[in-house]
């Protein structure tokens, strides 16, 4: 990823939906890696040196070295006892986001605003002077934003409050789609609600309309079985060729996963495609399971009768 875009990265918050497929890209170049068992829907890169790189590119490296080297170029004898834990506190996040993604959570950015806000106090070489006139702008600019955002905050939490009580009932799919369409203006930028909406859309047989926001899903969190759902809304609307695509980029992109070769071989069942119905099976059946289940000796049950009963 970095290579393809060393300068300015693919923007916030695109690791989750580009990542996955140039994973996919490395294991159809490498369809015996070893990493194919370890393979999942990876959403974080478990370093975030390497996450910023690919997001931000080099320009985001660079500002977060100078940002760390900044910090660590603030002294001040006389309050070093305050000064040093800090500074060392900061610099063990940051060596432990080599290994994980501690970045990723709100406490953490929190701990780290908090501390450079306190070393930054420190700092003799940056401090600006404002007259009365500056203060009065300034507080009336921040008043504005804080009372815009209280009010976007009010307004988002109440339509998300109504979603997690809808997810919790059993009233019909119906029903829940219209909640859903009620609130869908005060929570379109969140990423998990566009999918429970385009999963009830799907079971509401609005197929087409399901699979709009699917795609805008995709946008922001790429699964293997978002894939498989979108394939499912194509097979729903007899559009076998986008059906069969969407299953085997589904496998393509985690390959230790049977369940997208599983809806494949039903789906080449449905439209009798005898030949690729039986190969589909043969690959389930010497499919690894990399964790067995009930669900995963079913399908190699149904797979092993496909082929007993239409390989002759």
């Amino acid at each position: 990823m970095i290579f393809n875009r060393p300068i300015s990265g693919f923007g916030y918050n695109t690791f989750y939906s580009i990542y996955p497929e140039y994973q996919m890209t490395y294991f159809k170049k490498n369809p015996d890696s070893k990493y194919i068992k370890f393979a999942d829907n990876t959403k974080y890169g478990f370093n975030e040196i390497l996450q910023i790189g690919a997001e931000y590119g080099i320009i985001g490296i660079i500002l977060t070295f100078v940002f760390t080297i900044y910090l660590f170029t603030i002294k001040n004898e006389k309050n070093k006892f305050i000064v040093s834990p800090v500074k060392y506190t900061i610099l063990s996040i940051f060596l432990l986001s080599l290994f994980s993604y501690p970045l990723r959570r709100v406490e953490t950015l929190l701990t780290i605003t908090t501390f450079t806000g306190i070393l930054a106090s420190f700092d003799k070489r940056f401090l600006l002077s404002f007259n009365r006139t500056h203060h009065k702008l300034i507080i009336i600019s921040l008043a504005i934003c804080y009372f815009e955002i209280i009010n976007t905050t009010i307004n988002r939490n109440y339509a998300y409050t109504i979603w997690q009580e809808s997810k919790k009932t059993s009233i019909p799919d119906k029903e829940k789609l219209l909640i859903y369409n009620s609130i869908e203006d005060k929570l379109k930028y969140d990423t998990l609600f566009l999918y429970d909406y385009a999963v009830i859309l799907s079971n509401c047989n609005k197929n087409e309309e399901s699979n709009i926001y699917f795609e805008k899903v995709l946008k922001h969190m790429n699964t293997s079985f978002i894939w498989i759902l979108k394939g499912n809304n194509y097979k729903n609307t007899n559009n076998f060729n986008n059906a069969q695509n969407c299953y085997i980029h589904a496998f393509k992109m985690v390959p230790n996963r049977i369940f997208p070769l599983y809806q494949l071989m039903l789906l080449y069942k449905e439209y009798n495609k005898k030949n690729e119905m039986i190969k589909t099976a043969k690959l389930i059946k010497d499919f690894k399971i990399k964790i067995p289940s009930y669900t995963t000796l079913k399908i190699k049950e149904e797979a092993n009768e496909i082929i007993s009963i239409y390989n002759k």
